[in-house]
């Protein structure tokens, strides 16, 4: 029998877990915060250079810029530290572009592997556990 916890895979996971939990915390609309999933990948596509949220904030009817990032990885990857660790630089990578293009001074950063994620805030430098 498959335990149902050992092979949620990353589109689930956005969807079933980490979509009611994140959007209550980062998405209000009326402020112009949107929390969106922007490159969740199935198991059979290749990565499209996107990362699998933008917290992004927007002008008018389109989108200004981004405060915040998130990568998710399935519970079988909580082990592979060479793909969490390219993940974490991604996560750089994009805070780091918005930043020097002035889009935000401050940002998230999010890393969830499995069921559980690490949230950190770039504005106040604190890190917590979710």
């Amino acid at each position: 029998m498959l335990d149902i916890t050992d092979d949620i895979r990353e589109q689930e996971l956005c969807t079933r877990y980490f979509n009611a939990a994140f959007l209550s915390l980062f998405d209000d609309p009326q402020s112009d915060i949107y929390f969106r999933w922007t490159g969740t990948q199935d198991a059979n596509k290749a990565n499209n250079g996107r990362p699998d949220v933008m917290i992004s904030w927007a002008r008018g009817v389109t989108f200004a810029g981004q405060i915040g990032y998130a990568e998710v990885k399935r519970i079988k990857e909580r082990t592979n530290s060479y793909s969490l660790s390219k993940d974490l630089l991604r996560l750089g990578d994009f805070a780091k572009g918005s930043i020097e293009s002035g889009s935000a001074e401050v940002y998230l950063s999010i890393q969830a592997v499995g069921t559980s994620s690490n949230i950190v805030d770039r504005g106040s430098l604190s890190t917590r556990n979710w």
